[in-house]
């Protein structure tokens, strides 16, 4: 088995290389992240995305099991650097992919799009190169029980599979940063995961950002992450270019009213906002 690099953290354990990086205040790790993303510009050397659903839309997708049709896995945030997608493993839900489709999926996005950093934003799953953990669950995490009656299946342990896909090919990043569901992150906890992502953008990685749906949770940290890369992007520009990648999945058409907006919830949107916002006027003093 292949090694993979662990970058955890949660609010208040951040890993040593960043600890160290980052003491001081939160100005100091604003002007870092702001640095870092001006570099990461300079070497995407393009533009801002535009919602264009075409360019955004990645053919990776499932079929779900009442025969109600597909449902892509993902799509591109930022063409050939960033992905947000849903839980690339098994999920809880009924209609979610079954095994084989989530090593074609997982297989797909790491040998064609060349994705080598998987970014797992969600309190419900252990780290992923948490191995330990993992295996004496029997490789699954299930939810708590007055929440399996809706979703009675289990979060399945991917990274194997990364590991697997990646043979020959750069060793894969697995990062966890745990947000709760339907919630919105610190500042400081998510300024240090953006400068996580930009270091590794900067270094040439490739990302998937994913939550558990890839909408609330992954849509709020893409939307930040792009809104620094591109200062110039207005909130709306911003959350347009979430909300048409997010449509760009197959079956995004079917999903109901309340899984049909990326990020998912008005708390969410409004933290866009006023992070763009925000760091708009920082990169302009």
């Amino acid at each position: 088995m292949r090694s993979c690099i662990h970058l955890y953290y949660m609010c208040t354990l951040v890993s040593a290389s960043f600890s160290t990086a980052f003491k001081g205040s939160s100005a100091g790790l604003e002007s870092r992240v702001i640095h870092l993303a001006k570099s990461v510009r300079e070497k995407i050397a393009v533009g801002a995305p535009s919602p264009d659903a075409v360019s955004l839309a990645y053919p990776s997708a499932y079929s779900k099991p009442d025969g109600s049709g597909y449902r892509g896995f993902c799509n591109w945030l930022i063409p050939r650097h960033v992905m947000v997608g849903q839980y690339p493993g098994q999920n809880p839900e009924v209609n979610g992919p079954n095994v084989q489709e989530v090593q074609s999926h997982i297989q797909c996005i790491v040998q064609d799009a060349g994705v080598d950093l998987f970014c797992c934003l969600q309190s419900e799953v252990p780290a992923q190169d948490d191995f330990t953990t993992w295996k004496k669950a029997g490789g699954e995490t299930f939810l708590p029980f007055y929440l399996r009656g809706e979703f009675p299946n289990a979060f399945t342990h991917y990274a194997p599979y990364v590991l697997s896909a990646s043979q020959s090919r750069n060793d894969p990043i697995f990062l966890h940063s745990p947000i709760e569901d339907l919630n919105v992150p610190n500042s400081e906890p998510l300024l240090l995961l953006l400068s996580q992502l930009l270091e590794a953008l900067e270094s040439g990685r490739t990302l998937y950002l994913h939550c558990w749906g890839g909408r609330g949770r992954a849509g709020l940290v893409g939307a930040c992450l792009v809104s620094l890369i591109w200062p110039e992007m207005n909130s709306s520009s911003v959350l347009d270019l979430v909300q048409t990648g997010y449509e760009s999945r197959a079956g995004a058409d079917a999903m109901a009213p309340a899984l049909s907006r990326s990020p998912q919830t008005e708390s969410q949107r409004e933290f866009v906002r006023k992070f763009v916002q925000n760091q708009n006027r920082r990169q302009v003093e």
